[in-house]
């Protein structure tokens, strides 16, 4: 019955999924053709300020994108989930909820990043 809930409210989500997937594919490639770009051209020496740049555009924000969107969904069902069930911890299903996110994620990254060395061996 939580799995069910967990479920519902992901596809109710589906949306922001898909926006937050756009986000780590798009920064995962980047991450994968920026050393290509500076083996090629080597007059890559960017400044403090765009180093700066990079790092918060191109990790810490794609990296707290995908945390925030995933609480706020596991939340949104764990709320749901107290609602049927006034006497149970919401806490307990947060934690529940995300762990199951986090297999999720961890195996969909972890697809990703063995799709681009895979695609690199082959060049």
């Amino acid at each position: 019955m939580a799995l069910k809930l967990f479920r519902q409210t992901h596809l109710q989500y589906l949306w922001l999924h898909f926006l937050v997937a756009v986000v780590l594919i798009f920064t995962s490639v980047f991450w994968f053709v920026l050393p290509y770009f500076i083996i090629s051209y080597g007059t890559y020496s960017p400044s403090v300020w765009l180093q700066s740049f990079l790092l918060l555009a191109l990790f810490i924000t794609p990296s707290l994108l995908i945390t925030l969107h995933c609480w706020f969904i596991n939340f949104q069902a764990a709320q749901k989930w107290k609602k049927e069930h006034p006497d149970e911890n919401i806490w307990r299903w947060v934690f529940r909820f995300q762990s199951v996110t986090f297999i999720i994620v961890i195996s969909f990254t972890a697809i990703i990043y063995s799709l681009l060395f895979i695609i690199d061996q082959l060049r």
